[in-house]
């Protein structure tokens, strides 16, 4: 009778985001600048200028626009709604200097204390060598004493070169600029280098990603981030909101996360994926090209973005704890966990960050769906919300 061998799960322990498959180490560039580079992809960030990416390129085409006089180039990240702050945004947040180190080739950024929120943001960045797209984790932390409501909002500058589409989950497209988009089968457009309207905005509840398409070199600019419900907007804001400056130079193409309450010390994570990709000769650029939008919609569909718990509270083990997570042959048996504790969530994901196994579990032993061999990331979390990420191989 062959004895069954069973495989403990989580032997090492994480206190970072999930792992991020052949990342390119960034390296220090001229000034406060770092760089990331792997052909055709060149990514440039300015620590002094609120770590804002201040160029990204693609066989050395610049994608953003930079050509702003007043400090309106790159791409920012704001705490949202901006009833919160008003104008100009919070400067340790927006374009003051943010602290950089290099960690597991990550280049990871670290503001100063905004003192009118009492917040801490920071923003770790990895480039993907195996597809060359950009992840960006930001982090808002509350380093005030009081419960805060909030949600992140990446804010990214292109010209006025090419068409923006988005798909549109429910509801109208709201705010002065509407009536300059429309819409085709599930898709929005916005031909924004033809717009009469400019100083203006609108406002969507998207479907997790939005896309700016380089007429003049046959780019697409995509970024891909949490999809969320209408009613999980921040307040008079949304998922997808499109700007359009009033000297008709660029447009802001920005997304939003969930609203949350955060407790004192505790963070939020919002992560977005940036790809660049050339279009297709047989694809024509064209505001309400169906099949230029469902092959974005399909290149969308490669990426996942790694889950995340804004409010969970970091599980730090002791040396002696016990607690461990077995699996064989689609079997988990949960050793040294109390009754109190569940029900467990288990949330297992590739290297990738794509999720292969969501579970919650009720006791200690438990059948599930059989795995691959490969390597994954564990997400265990109890029933009070106290989580921890492990590494595992199957074999």
């Amino acid at each position: 009778m062959k004895k069954k061998q069973w495989l403990a799960i989580g032997l090492i322990l994480f206190s970072t985001s999930l792992s991020y498959a052949q990342e390119v180490k960034p390296i220090k560039a001229s000034g406060s600048r770092y760089a990331f580079s792997y052909k055709p992809l060149e990514l440039l960030v300015d620590t002094l200028n609120g770590a804002r990416i201040v160029s990204l390129r693609y066989n050395d085409i610049e994608i953003l626009y930079l050509n702003s006089s007043q400090d309106m180039n790159g791409s920012t990240f704001w705490p949202s709604p901006q009833s919160l702050w008003g104008w100009p945004p919070p400067a340790n947040i927006d374009n003051k200097a943010y602290k950089a180190k290099i960690v597991a080739n990550k280049l990871v950024l670290t503001s100063n204390i905004e003192p009118s929120l009492h917040i801490r943001v920071s923003k770790t960045i990895a480039l993907n060598a195996s597809d060359t797209s950009a992840m960006i984790t930001y982090s808002i932390k509350n380093e005030g004493t009081r419960t805060i409501k909030l949600a992140p909002w990446e804010i990214t500058r292109v010209p006025l070169e090419g068409p923006i589409v988005f798909p549109l989950e429910n509801g109208l497209v709201s705010g002065s600029l509407a009536t300059e988009t429309f819409k085709t089968d599930a898709y929005v457009w916005y031909n924004q280098q033809n717009t009469k309207t400019t100083g203006a905005k609108f406002f969507a509840n998207g479907k997790g990603w939005i896309a700016y398409i380089s007429a003049t070199y046959k780019l697409i600019f995509l970024k891909k981030f949490q999809d969320i419900a209408s009613n999980q907007a921040a307040p008079s804001e949304a998922e997808v909101e499109v700007y359009t400056a009033s000297d008709h130079s660029y447009s802001e193409i920005e997304n939003q996360g969930k609203y949350t309450s955060l407790p004192p010390k505790d963070s939020l994570s919002y992560i977005v994926i940036w790809i660049v990709r050339q279009v297709p000769d047989t694809i024509l650029i064209e505001s309400g090209n169906q099949k230029l939008a469902e092959f974005i919609d399909s290149l969308s569909q490669q990426f996942s973005i790694p889950q995340s718990e804004p409010t969970s509270i970091p599980w730090q083990p002791k040396a002696d704890d016990q607690r461990k997570v077995y699996y064989n042959n689609g079997q988990l048996k949960l050793i040294g966990f109390k009754p109190t504790e569940f029900p467990i969530n288990l949330t297992i994901s590739d290297v990738l960050g794509r999720i292969v196994m969501q579970k919650n579990i009720n006791q200690s032993v438990s059948t599930t769906s059989i795995l691959p061999s490969g390597v994954y990331i564990l997400k265990v979390t109890d029933r009070y919300q106290k989580t921890i990420n492990q590494k595992s191989v199957v074999h």
